[in-house]
């Protein structure tokens, strides 16, 4: 229930989860939070395919950047990047490949990467 609240929009919310559980609404947020420090903060992770998933490619340039993504996951040093920007920097490869713009300010904007940022990674 507490990660649905972070990803589904649709989520009833506090009171009506607490009225279902038959909790008072303190005791539910006190459990929440004593489920997040255990979890440390961890509910939900981004993954490179999330990255896809909010930032709509073509099926094409989708294909493309993700065998980029699987051909990286051997590589140790993938490892220091956040998944965002891995995934920014195989839609990024995946242009190239593809002979398209390799990377345009709208999607600059989109993502907040710049075009060094990418080829660092």
């Amino acid at each position: 229930f507490l990660s649905s609240k972070f990803y589904d929009a649709s989520f009833l919310g506090s009171s009506s989860l607490a009225l279902a559980a038959g909790l008072a609404v303190e005791l539910l947020l006190q459990k929440e939070l004593e489920m997040t420090q255990v979890l440390r903060f961890r509910i939900w992770s981004c993954t490179p395919w999330t990255f896809f998933c909010v930032h709509v490619v073509d099926d094409e340039l989708r294909a493309v950047a993700q065998s980029v993504l699987v051909l990286s996951l051997g590589s140790a040093s993938v490892r220091e990047y956040s998944t965002s920007l891995i995934a920014a920097s195989a839609r990024y490869i995946g242009n190239i490949t593809l002979g398209r713009t390799p990377w345009s300010a709208t999607e600059e904007d989109l993502t907040w990467y710049s075009e060094r940022q990418l080829q660092d990674c």
